[in-house]
């Protein structure tokens, strides 16, 4: 009779066991070793190509302003390069649209869609931090916002006084009327950059004076003109204030798309944009210069040289009335804007139907606008311009 023995329970035998299931189970498996799992992250969309990393997740105002790809690089590299041309650019643009015939008619309609550009382009660029800092010097903004609304009319209606508006050809009457009431020149801010000074002031000044233009620019206008050329002030006014708000608008969508970070980080491109866009504008505005050059030099002579008087008188009665206000940096800079006026935003308000000789001496101002910054630039680093 046999006694079955029980077996008694042993630790090493159960390790054993556990071993030899687990060996069982490896080979079940293929003899795959178990990997951790990888999980993806929440709202990330799966690569388009196997084996690459698909695009990180962005928050809102974070996108980017160039796709960094095979195609659009040459073209960010085009821009870059001309926008680190500068002033001299500047001057090149001015010379091509005296010497490219034909161009500027075509363009010519589409002159109040490139200063609505350059508008927005200026307005989606401010730093509002900065801009809200300088707001607490009231008494200086206030100040460089009288002058540069006031002094120019003034100035330009005790001249014609002086002289007899009826001895000055209309449509020249005209033209420097608009110009007298028009704002600061939007390059103002880039030409701060050139010199290597602080640019935050004279964009707050600039956007503030034309924040107020609608209200202000057809009573100047009409104070300096008098009552030898009417102006339809509602038309002026109207005008103004769509394209302002249209540029307003654009910029704020801009910036709801990008962050500043963005834009700045494309700075390169967008200075190569803006200066295409100067590009375009100079053989709008320069069309048929040439021609009348040989047409009718003494009526060019005599428009060139109002234009030069008034950006040179503007230069010099800035820097001298603002130098103690705002001190010698912004006075630098607000002194170009002074004498350098954007006529584009009054040919827009006008609906681009001007005189001849109102869309002459328009041209020929562009030469004091374009050539001045080179001066600037040249004289900046002779002066103490730092405060």
């Amino acid at each position: 009779m046999h006694v079955a023995r029980e077996r008694s329970f042993s630790p090493r035998r159960g390790e054993k066991v556990a071993a030899q299931r687990s060996d069982e189970g490896r080979r079940n498996d293929g003899g795959k070793a178990s990997r951790p799992e990888t999980r993806k992250p929440r709202g990330q969309a799966p690569p388009l190509i196997p084996g690459c990393a698909g695009p990180s997740p962005r928050k809102r105002g974070e996108g980017s302003l160039t796709t960094p790809d095979a195609v659009t690089a040459p073209l960010r590299q085009i821009l870059r390069a001309l926008g680190r041309t500068g002033a001299s650019g500047l001057a090149a643009s001015l010379i091509a649209g005296l010497v490219v015939p034909g161009l500027g008619a075509w363009l010519k309609p589409a002159l109040p869609v490139f200063v609505g550009m350059f508008v927005a382009m200026m307005l989606a660029r401010l730093d509002l931090a900065r801009a809200r800092a300088h707001l607490r010097r009231p008494v200086a903004l206030a100040a460089t916002l009288v002058f540069m609304i006031c002094a120019l009319p003034l100035g330009l209606a005790a001249a014609l006084t002086l002289v007899g508006r009826g001895a000055v050809e209309p449509g020249l009457l005209l033209a420097l009327s608009l110009q007298a009431a028009a704002a600061p020149i939007l390059a103002t801010p880039a030409i701060a950059v050139l010199i290597g000074l602080d640019a935050a002031f004279v964009v707050v000044a600039l956007v503030t004076h034309m924040a107020v233009l609608p209200l202000v620019a057809p009573a100047l206008a009409s104070f300096v003109a008098g009552d030898a050329v009417p102006l339809d002030g509602w038309a002026i006014a109207r005008n103004l204030a769509l394209l302002l708000s249209g540029a307003a608008l654009t910029a704020f969508l801009a910036r709801r798309r990008w962050t500043l970070g963005r834009i700045e980080a494309a700075k390169g491109e967008l200075d190569g944009i803006n200066l295409i866009l100067m590009f375009a504008f100079a053989l709008a505005i320069m069309d048929g210069v040439l021609a009348r050059l040989f047409a009718e030099p003494g009526t060019v002579a005599t428009h060139l040289a109002a234009a030069f008087a008034v950006a040179g008188g503007g230069l010099l009665v800035g820097f001298l009335a603002l130098r103690p206000l705002i001190g010698a940096g912004d006075a630098y800079v607000m002194s170009y804007a002074a004498g350098h006026r954007n006529v584009g935003l009054m040919i827009a308000a006008m609906g681009g139907v001007l005189p001849d000789s109102t869309w002459l001496y328009f041209a020929l101002a562009q030469a004091p606008i374009y050539l001045t910054p080179l001066l600037l630039a040249r004289l900046a680093p002779r002066l103490q311009l730092r405060d």
